[in-house]
This record gives structure tokens, C-alpha cells and sequence, in this order.
């Protein structure tokens, strides 16, 4: 990343001697030390919100990340330390305990978008939301009742029913058992890549 931590800057800053490790499901890793500090995000802040220092990382493909901030929930995250966007409506520092997303098109050329914490922006949307409750608090994990292609609206092709589900921002592809997977290929005409263990769709 292009910006580090200097934590004899802080004069909140508290080190731990507990060891830090995470890996992703792209084979990426990092290891550490936890600590905590008070944390300042949008003017919001924590007091002795924990973390982790990262001391060494691997696989990251070039990533220029100055890191990441987990919103998964506490049992799933490193060490079973409160992330932060829960400690930050525990300390009543949100008006409610949600955060949304907004991602700007691609069409615009530019990498745009928004963390909206404790809300949502109602101008970036239409419509109502559709609301599902988190079948398993680990991951943001839910019920679908199916999963359908359509290519015309008179073609609708249903591939799965009843099936769970998991929303992760930090998640740069779109993953699906092997079974689903040859089905949507045969609808869209994919192949699958035996040297890279994925399907081109």
C-alpha cells in the first residue's frame, strides 16, 4: 500500500503478545501481531478497537491495499476480535447496526464508490429493498429460493433451489459448486479451464 501505520505516532496505540494469521480462499495470507488504538473512519471513532499489524504478507498479487477491514462477523474474524463496525454501534456511534455499498459503473472509466456506515444513500438506488434474514452469523449467509438465467423473457432456466448463499464484498469472483457451474456453462456456452481449475463464462 502507499500509506503505513506508525504506531509511536499514537499515544493510544497498545501493543499486544498475541500472534496474528489469516488466509483467503485465493491462497492469500498474511501474519502479524494484534494490537488496539482508537480507530477514525468518516469522523466516526473507536476507542481500543483491536486489530491486527501486519508483519508479513503473501500472494497478494500486487494488491496496493494500505489493508483490509473485515465486516463479517466476530465467531469468522482473526483472533475473535469485534470488528469494527460493530464496536462502532455498540459505542452508539451509528444510528442503526447496517452498512451498505454502492459501486460505481464501470461505464464511467473511473473506480468509483461508497461505505455507507450505520445507513444507505437513498439517491444511489430505486425501489424497495428486499430484505432475507442471515441463516448462519459467520459469513453474511442466506436462503435463495432459487437461482435462475434468463436470456429472453420468455426462457427462464432454473439451475438451483433452495440453496445458501454468502454476500462478501471482499470477494473478486463469483463462486458455485462444480455441479451448478457446468450448468450455467452449457447455457452460456463456457469452458472450463483445466490449467487454472476455473470455468470461462
Amino acid at each position: 500500500g502507499n500509506h503505513i501505520f506508525n504506531s509511536s505516532a499514537s499515544s493510544t496505540y497498545k501493543a499486544w503478545n498475541k500472534l496474528f494469521y489469516i488466509s483467503y480462499g485465493d491462497g492469500s495470507n498474511a501474519n502479524g501481531t494484534f494490537a488496539n488504538d482508537t480507530v477514525t473512519i468518516a469522523g466516526i471513532s473507536v476507542q481500543q478497537q483491536s486489530f491486527a499489524i501486519v508483519a508479513t504478507a503473501h500472494n497478494f498479487n500486487g494488491d496496493q491495499a494500505d489493508g483490509l477491514m473485515g465486516l463479517g462477523y466476530q465467531n469468522i474474524a482473526a483472533g475473535q476480535e469485534n470488528p469494527v463496525i460493530w464496536s462502532m454501534y455498540l459505542a452508539g456511534e451509528l444510528t442503526q447496526p447496517i452498512f451498505s455499498f454502492w459501486f460505481g459503473p464501470i461505464s464511467t472509466g473511473s473506480d468509483t464508490g461508497e461505505l455507507i456506515l450505520g445507513g444507505y444513500d437513498t439517491t444511489k438506488y430505486t425501489g424497495a429493498f428486499t430484505y432475507s434474514p442471515v441463516k448462519l452469523k459467520g459469513y453474511w449467509e442466506f436462503a435463495m429460493d432459487s437461482v435462475s438465467l434468463s436470456f429472453s423473457s420468455a426462457t427462464i432456466t432454473t439451475i438451483a433451489t433452495s440453496v445458501s448463499a454468502i454476500l462478501d464484498t471482499g470477494t473478486t469472483m463469483i463462486v458455485v459448486p462444480t455441479t451448478y457451474a457446468n450448468a450455467i456453462n452449457t447455457l452460456v456456452g463456457g469452458a472450463y479451464d483445466t490449467t487454472n481449475n476455473q470455468s470461462a463464462m
